[in-house]
């Protein structure tokens, strides 16, 4: 995806050699790899099973010296990924160890972290847990969404990868071991995990979610009615609107603003199924 390109290309500019680019076949976005591909000149392989014996065995003749995760969705196989001469290294968006898992710059949003970590990692057989190699954080704006971080993040990990790539080359790597006693996973998230629970959600933790999953991800949710609601952005606002828990609140023509478990929250981004121009009403209630 977006991160695996921005860091291709920057290995691309620093003058490495790309031996090739392995995507999912069944990828979203591999339309755009096969376009960024092309104008690299980089081969592109598409493959069903990264861990298929035919597959290494390809990949082994061809004596790789160091692979790349660019958030690729497979868990990698102890045998592919001692392969490379140099190891495998991984760009992960989060903070080690503390946010070993899925979704890990969603969940520092949601979970409304100030910074966010960028670590590139040595690639065991556990899941995160290999040795730090290059670490950075990154600010977190109390608006800032996911689309913005993501796109923070890519173009620091493209820099912070030819660093690696060169202190390797120089042999004068400094690897960091992880403290296990402080690690947390977190696990991937899925659609479902975007409802917003009114009743017991604070409007920061409503704000959060929404940001964390904004475009282009599919959105918080909730229900009117029989219809899904999709949140794509809030605000907290100075005034304190309570109430009801999921009541929708219209207050000079402003609105809408929904009672969260301590205030109001104000939606100035969202869709209603079935009717994208449609509003909600002052007096409603969402659940």
């Amino acid at each position: 995806g977006a991160r695996g390109l921005c860091v291709l290309r920057n290995i691309v500019e620093a003058g490495h050699g790309i031996l090739r680019v392995v995507a999912p076949e069944k990828s979203g976005d591999l339309m755009t790899i096969k376009s960024v591909c092309q104008d690299l000149n980089v081969r592109l392989q598409k493959v069903n099973d990264v861990n298929a014996p035919r597959f290494v065995g390809e990949l082994a003749a061809a004596s790789p010296i160091l692979g790349i995760i660019g958030g690729f969705p497979t868990i990698f196989g102890s045998e592919l990924i001692a392969l490379p001469q140099m190891g495998t290294i991984n760009l992960h968006a989060g903070r080690l160890p503390e946010y070993r898992g899925g979704s890990p710059l969603n969940w520092q949003i949601i979970n409304g972290e100030t910074t966010a970590g960028l670590s590139i990692i040595e690639v065991d057989e556990g899941i995160d847990t290999g040795d730090i190699l290059a670490a950075t954080e990154i600010p977190i704006g109390p608006n800032d969404t996911i689309a913005c971080l993501h796109e923070r993040a890519n173009a620091i990990f493209g820099r912070l990868t030819v660093d690696v790539i060169s202190s390797l080359e120089r042999r004068d790597l400094v690897r960091s071991k992880q403290d296990s006693s402080r690690a947390t996973y977190w696990h991937q998230r899925n659609e479902e995990d975007g409802r917003i629970h009114w009743n017991y959600q604070t409007a920061c933790d409503v704000h959060n979610l929404v940001r964390g999953l904004t475009r282009p991800y599919p959105g918080s949710y909730c229900y009117y009615a029989d219809r899904v609601v999709r949140i794509f952005a809030t605000e907290v606002p100075e005034e304190r609107i309570k109430g009801v828990t999921g009541r929708v609140c219209w207050i000079q023509k402003r609105g809408p603003y929904v009672v969260c478990a301590d205030r109001a929250v104000l939606l100035t981004d969202y869709t209603i199924e079935g009717d994208e121009t449609a509003r909600l009403r002052h007096g409603v209630h969402l659940y």
